[in-house]
């Protein structure tokens, strides 16, 4: 918290000038401070549990033209590292020696299939998330890979030295934390000059949408956590590919996506209704916070929404990098 040195042992971290000390677990140094969102660590453990084992749906996105869909494996085939290798790459707009010889922040790693991809290409990784079982995931699939490293912590609190990363990347992360804008210059500062921060946010895009949504979270939020999991895959899932032979229902159900927000996987509708946080930004505003954080250029990945009325996703998402200006 007060950003002096730390000294490691086998058991702890401990600071130079406060005389704090965080508890090494697992290999894994425990940086959680009491004002860490409990309800936010609650909600993502009892996510991130899903993929102990198997394979399972994460999420998907188009990518010029075409759907690409990222699933988790573990232990990891060639096949699927393939597909997150091609993934990231036509995602983020670089090439895969991108990567080589860079230090890189995960921030916010999920089940560690970032981490991975980008360590297998050449990056030092560090992966961090506030979810006990989001770090065993990844601690797990990054095991035997020496160019990364696991570390519990919160976004909002990063214990990382200014300047530190030449990139850092945090998909779908920043709005689930208490306030996205304080998050994301928290995470700007770790970037050094001439480097690289990318993100994944939800948009601002249609209010009436967004906000019967909320509304329907609101309602979610009065049961129970083991509940909550439950609501999400009966009622507010649905896989429109599995109702081609169905028109009736396939019209019926796309009715009510556009009125509130339904996903393809139990997954993907339980990151919109269950975190206590869900937060939602225009282009225009996150660009702004770029700019005061002293990133030269800014760029969508995507590109940010023209006609909010024309589009049919909810909330939609940003894909936004920037590079830091040079000192």
């Amino acid at each position: 918290m007060c950003k002096n040195r730390v000294i490691f042992n086998d058991s702890e971290v401990s600071c130079t000038g406060c005389d704090t000390s965080y508890p090494i677990i697992a290999g894994v140094p425990r940086f959680i401070a009491k004002s860490a969102s409990n309800s936010t660590r609650v909600t993502f453990d009892r996510k991130w549990k899903l993929y102990d084992s198997g394979i399972h749906p994460l999420w998907g996105n188009a990518i010029d033209g075409k759907f690409l869909e990222i699933s988790y494996e573990y232990p990891v085939t060639e096949d699927r590292y393939t597909m997150w290798r091609d993934f990231v790459c036509k995602f983020f707009r670089v090439d895969p020696s991108y990567f080589k010889g860079r230090v890189i922040l995960d921030a916010g790693c999920g089940i560690g299939w970032l981490s991975y991809t980008m360590a297998r290409l050449g990056a030092t990784v560090i992966a961090t998330d506030l979810a006990d079982s989001s770090i065993s995931l990844t601690s797990k699939i990054l095991s035997g890979i020496s160019n990364s490293k696991v570390i519990q912590a919160d976004l909002a609190r990063p214990p990382f030295g200014k300047e530190s990363f030449d990139s850092t990347i945090s998909l779908g992360v920043m709005h689930h934390t208490q306030n996205t804008r304080h998050t994301f210059f928290q995470l700007a500062k770790t970037v050094k000059p001439d480097g690289d921060f990318f993100l994944h946010l939800y948009e601002k895009v249609q209010p009436l949408r967004e906000n019967l949504t909320e509304l329907i979270r609101k309602i979610i939020h009065l049961f129970p956590k083991e509940v909550q999991l439950e609501i999400c895959k009966r009622f507010l899932t649905i896989d429109f590919s599995l109702l081609k032979d169905k028109p009736v229902r396939r019209k019926y159900f796309r009715a009510v996506n556009r009125l509130i927000m339904l996903s393809k996987t139990p997954e993907e509708t339980f990151d919109v209704y269950s975190p206590k946080y869900n937060h939602r930004h225009s282009f225009e505003e996150v660009k702004s916070w770029y700019q005061e954080a002293g990133f030269a250029t800014v760029e969508s990945l995507t590109h940010p929404s023209q006609n909010p009325n024309s589009k049919i996703s909810y909330g939609g998402a940003l894909w936004m990098v920037g590079r830091k200006r040079r000192n």
